[in-house]
């Protein structure tokens, strides 16, 4: 049995306004608003290396639903037709420019587990050799690639540089980094 009740408010082509209601009486909220995906429920991030440059690629781009330019790894819904894997694989090609050779999986988690049921795959994507240059699509005309040396201390550097500027900087980066080193350290015992 279910204590929280939905009812779709507003139907959309891809996500559902939803409103539930709470029914355990020791949660002080009674009823609260979710963006329900109907598809695409899978979201990939990833954390782009390039070993031979040694940097991490990111990038930047404006994001009008919080009406600033955000710093992100590289992400994307998971389509039907498409592996989380072969998603990652697309992506890092047609936003960085560069091919992911190495794809490990990281972790899965909710995106926002209070505002929606997407859910986020992080991966990590080595790749080496010179970027290739590539039309972007029209919605990610304003997408800049961003390479930083693979090191904390320039990437925190980054990250506050970034954030006196006025861009928002997604803690996705920070998760994945953390846990990317902790695979590579129990990969290597």
């Amino acid at each position: 049995m279910s204590i929280l009740d939905k009812r779709i408010v507003h139907p959309g082509k891809f996500v559902n306004k939803v409103e539930v209601d709470n029914k355990n009486p020791d949660w002080s909220v009674t009823t609260w608003e979710w963006a329900y995906r109907t598809v695409n429920k899978e979201v990939v991030w990833v954390l782009v290396e390039n070993k031979e440059k040694w940097v991490f690629v990111l990038v930047e781009q404006f994001r009008p639903l919080v009406n600033a330019r955000v710093m992100e790894m590289i992400a994307w819904l998971v389509d039907e037709w498409n592996t989380p894997e072969q998603t990652v694989e697309k992506e890092v090609k047609e936003e960085t420019w560069y091919i992911a050779e190495k794809i490990m999986y990281l972790l899965k988690w909710p995106k926002s587990a209070w505002l929606t049921n997407e859910t986020a795959n992080y991966y990590y994507a080595e790749a080496s050799g010179e970027r290739w240059e590539q039309d972007l699509w029209q919605a990610e005309l304003s997408l800049e690639v961003i390479e930083v040396q693979n090191t904390i201390s320039d990437l925190l550097n980054l990250c506050l540089e970034k954030e006196k500027s006025g861009v928002l900087v997604c803690p996705s980066i920070w998760s994945a980094v953390w846990r990317a080193q902790a695979m590579w350290v129990q990969f290597k015992k």
